[in-house]
């Protein structure tokens, strides 16, 4: 085989295996698919914190849905106290990128936004335990049964506001810190800060020292 045809066989391999699918990370998207079917059809209501924060989804995206605005005032129950606190510290990112969706697509069903906003979330959980599994361990039915543990020890629909989001995206940042620290990259350090600041998001701000540690640890 001649170098150019032998340059070329390399390549396209490589550009396969990238735009290969994970058999494995399929099966742990599909299992947690199947976990919050019953709650993405309407048979689950959230509880306690949880549904605190669909209250809260539901104020914003009711208003903006109808009147085209978001809302500047928590008029119901707080006495008309400006909503930027609430807006910042109990809103995660999933809620506002499945409620921009829903909103340009004209969905009604806040209860199924919220819920999907919860299950994108999980799934960015899922997917920082993946990759930070397989920094971890060698065989990938490790890493599988890593994962899968993880995503059946996750329950939101009681506590995800105070609890699960706030080390949600802390596997992720514990990931690219390992990436940084064997490949000596400045990318990965600067893109484990941006997941960092965009975890802050939905938190209340005294919650910012636990990812924090967390990372300075590692």
């Amino acid at each position: 085989m001649s170098s150019d045809k032998y340059r070329k066989s390399i390549t396209g391999n490589s550009a396969a295996r990238r735009l290969s699918v994970d058999p494995w990370l399929l099966s742990l998207v599909a299992i947690a698919v199947l976990i919050n079917l019953p709650a993405l059809l309407g048979y689950i209501l959230p509880m306690h914190d949880t549904m605190f924060m669909f209250q809260t989804f539901y104020y914003f995206y009711n208003n903006l849905f109808v009147a085209g605005d978001i809302p500047r005032w928590l008029l119901f129950g707080l006495y008309g106290v400006q909503s930027d606190n609430s807006l910042i510290a109990i809103l995660s990112p999933a809620t506002y990128f499945v409620g921009a969706i829903g909103y340009v697509a004209g969905i009604k069903d806040v209860l199924f936004l919220f819920h999907l906003s919860l299950l994108v979330e999980e799934l960015i959980f899922l997917f920082g335990i993946y990759l930070l599994a397989g920094c971890l361990f060698a065989r990938k039915s490790t890493v599988f049964i890593v994962s899968l543990t993880a995503l059946c020890g996750s329950f939101l629909m009681v506590q995800f506001l105070l609890n699960f989001h706030i080390y949600s995206m802390l596997p992720i940042m514990i990931y690219l810190l390992i990436k940084a620290f064997r490949t000596c990259s400045y990318r990965h350090i600067a893109l484990s800060m941006l997941v960092f600041i965009i975890s802050l998001f939905g938190n209340p701000p005294y919650f910012a020292p636990i990812p924090a540690l967390a990372m300075l640890v590692v």
